[in-house]
């Protein structure tokens, strides 16, 4: 048995215990390349590059329909523009509806 960090009141049995090893160069690694981005993470809000990647158009794309009001409106966090994941994917599975006629259906439940 092992004491957990020295503590002697934290005993761990034999099957929990861990060898006092730094981590290494390639567990290092290992850990690192299993981290998911903050892109794939299930995110709540996204930028304008996440919608371009949920739309798979390009950038320039989102903002001319956000110009043309044919994109769900915005909402600024932090002096920044963001999304509702949820609302963009409600939006695609709508048929991708002007502002005007999504907002009616989205926002009149």
């Amino acid at each position: 048995m092992s004491l957990h960090n020295g503590d002697p009141q934290m005993i761990l049995p034999p099957w929990q215990e861990q060898p006092e090893e730094r981590v290494t160069s390639a567990t290092r690694a290992m850990l690192t390349k299993t981290a998911k981005s903050p892109r794939e993470r299930k995110a709540v809000m996204t930028d304008a590059r996440g919608v371009a990647e949920m739309l798979q158009c390009d950038l320039v794309t989102v903002w001319k329909l956000l110009d043309e009001e044919r994109l769900p409106a915005a909402i600024s966090v932090g002096g920044q523009e963001r999304w509702r994941v949820l609302e963009i994917k409600h939006w695609v599975k709508e048929g991708c509806p002007d502002r005007r006629t999504w907002e009616r259906r989205y926002y009149s439940r």
